[in-house]
């Protein structure tokens, strides 16, 4: 006759905490890389995104936007791909669009592609469904939604290397081209920096040559200073 002393463990069911990636890019870059489910990302300068490093134990795919980013978003319709930005969520099962929504902007813009997405403001009782060819632009306390068509081949062709200021202000393309090309512009006349444009520039254009086809009108002065712009 044998006695067993001892317990019986259960094994430990208790998922653990996700691990974090963060992907950073600097002034006058743009970096491409694939999360864990396969989508691919285009970060444009002076953005970042940080997300779990893997998505299989979770129940949708949440990444968290500082800046502006392209996603192509790898279908999996049981684990939607949620882009957190600006106090909106994005939400996305396989689709192609972009989001920009920088810190030190009024507005974030969401721009579809290709599929489908679900967007919900704060303080808005239902979300805005989005089909391709159109964007969302919400204002930073979420009082104004504008929604507008896009032209898709050229509304977000930053991340091919181009130069886009769709539907944007020139105080808002003049940021870009701060990022973009490292240089400094200072808008002294406030009658322009609101005005919006709808330009796309995909022949590797400089700083120079972008604000000259932008002042086609002659509605401001440019003065240059080594990497130093004044638009008066």
């Amino acid at each position: 006759v044998g006695i067993f002393i001892g317990g019986i463990h259960s094994a430990d069911t208790t998922p653990s905490a996700p691990t974090y990636a963060e992907f950073f890019s600097c002034n006058g870059e743009v970096r491409d890389f694939t999360l864990a489910d396969g989508t691919h990302v285009y970060l444009n300068s002076e953005s970042s995104l940080t997300c779990a490093s893997e998505f299989d134990n979770l129940t949708s795919r949440d990444v968290f936007l500082n800046g502006e980013a392209f996603f192509e978003v790898a279908k999996d319709t049981q684990k939607p791909f949620i882009v957190h930005a600006a106090g909106k969520s994005i939400k996305a099962t396989g689709t192609k669009f972009n989001v920009r929504a920088f810190l030190d902007e009024r507005s974030s813009t969401t721009t579809l592609l290709e599929g489908g997405v679900e967007i919900t403001v704060p303080g808005h009782a239902n979300p805005v469904v989005l089909t391709p060819g159109h964007a969302l632009s919400v204002s930073g306390d979420n009082s104004e939604v504008t929604l507008f068509n896009v032209d898709p081949i050229n509304a977000v062709g930053w991340y091919k290397g181009e130069f886009n200021g769709y539907h944007m202000s020139l105080s808002q393309i003049c940021r870009d081209l701060e990022r973009k090309f490292d240089v400094k512009i200072m808008i002294s006349n406030r009658n322009v920096a609101s005005k919006v444009f709808y330009a796309s520039f995909v022949n590797n254009e400089d700083v120079d040559r972008i604000l000259d086809a932008l002042n086609v009108q002659h509605d401001f002065r440019i003065r240059k200073q080594n990497k130093f712009y004044t638009i008066y």
